[in-house]
């Protein structure tokens, strides 16, 4: 138990300066009867051209991680300097579209295969939008350095998703 409270953990934070965009709904695919998320390709490619850029990150993670992303949208043109102001220091909070749980698939979907492994390894996550006049996306990514158990070491590393991926780090050690 004592190894496990003081687990190792590393955080990785990106910014990307773009509109915040959520994920669309999966579709069916009338000819092949499977289904597809619209644009999902497009922001992916973007993700992987930044991380190619501007990562020193050789690996994916394939630990237990957390996610939280926080989207900034434009501020509206009807607010007045005091609301701006306030929303500009996280005060005044975004209730309108788009839905906090699209966004945060969006940027979960976007790192998979590129930064995680799979997004099945984030067991925990959070979503904030807010209103800003520099529009962006920040997503911050906690994982731990090792597995917590052997049982989930080879459960992710009995995965297609891991085995395929020629960035995942074999090597990883588990605490208990």
């Amino acid at each position: 138990i004592d190894r496990l409270k003081n687990v190792n953990w590393d955080t990785i934070t990106y910014i990307f300066y773009m509109v915040p965009k959520p994920s669309h709904r999966p579709r069916l695919n009338p000819k092949t009867f499977t289904f597809y998320v619209r644009d999902a390709k497009n922001t992916k490619d973007v993700f992987d051209r930044f991380k190619a850029e501007h990562s020193n990150i050789e690996c994916v993670i394939s630990t237990p991680c957390t996610i939280h992303t926080k989207c900034y949208i434009e501020t509206p043109k009807g607010m007045n300097l005091r609301e701006v102001m306030a929303a500009e220091l996280e005060l005044i909070h975004h209730v309108n579209a788009p839905d906090y749980d699209n966004l945060a698939k969006a940027y979960t979907d976007m790192v998979q295969k590129t930064l995680i492994s799979n997004d099945s390894i984030i067991f925990s996550g959070t979503s904030e939008k807010f209103y800003s006049i520099l529009p962006r996306i920040e997503i911050t990514i906690r994982y731990m350095t090792a597995y917590d158990c052997k049982y989930n070491k080879r459960s992710v590393e009995n995965r297609k998703s891991f085995k395929e991926n020629p960035l995942t780090d074999k090597n990883i050690d588990y605490i208990i």
